[in-house]
């Protein structure tokens, strides 16, 4: 089942294997979103290197196997910009 996150600042969403099924950009100044496959704050996992909304809202599902991109340790996510408000869809 689908999970979601409202995140303003950078943060572990889940430290087991799982799938990332989208990013909605809700609000900011250039809001950018990396995201990691590892279950601490370390970026050397790129799943997605650093996605930029150039106007918010924007939502950006994200396919793959299964409707995700499938990360195998964990779920880090790393948030940039001015005032960003971001949601992560995830299991």
């Amino acid at each position: 089942m689908s999970q979601y996150a409202q995140l303003t600042a950078s943060k572990q969403l889940k430290v087991s294997p799982g799938k990332v099924k989208g990013v909605v950009f809700s609000s900011g100044t250039s809001p950018t979103v990396a995201l990691y496959d590892n279950v601490v704050s370390d970026t050397s996992r790129c799943m997605v290197n650093t996605m930029t909304a150039g106007s918010t809202p924007l939502a950006i599902p994200l396919p793959g196997a299964e409707d995700g991109i499938e990360f195998a340790q964990g779920l880090y996510v790393v948030i940039g910009g001015t005032n960003p408000q971001v949601t992560i869809i995830f299991e």
